[in-house]
């Protein structure tokens, strides 16, 4: 049985097709001609909706470092 964080790969993987773009920057702009320029609703909508998706499950980040944490490089 597949986990829970796999089909969540899955399905993410799968919007991120039907959308084009994993950079959340695109989808802001994606979204923004969704919604001003005249194309069926039904399109419309499962756009706005396939990008909200992918936002709400994005993986979380990994945090940042602080400039204290770099670390030298090695020779």
């Amino acid at each position: 049985m597949i986990d829970l964080l796999e089909q969540n790969r899955i399905l993410r993987a799968a919007l991120v097709g039907l959308v084009g773009s994993e950079d959340p920057s695109v989808w802001d702009q994606m979204e923004i001609i969704l919604r001003s320029t005249n194309v069926p609703n039904s399109d419309r909508v499962s756009g706005i909706n396939a990008i909200d998706a992918l936002r709400r499950t994005m993986p979380a980040s990994p945090p940042r470092r602080q400039d204290g944490d770099a670390q030298e490089a090695k020779p």
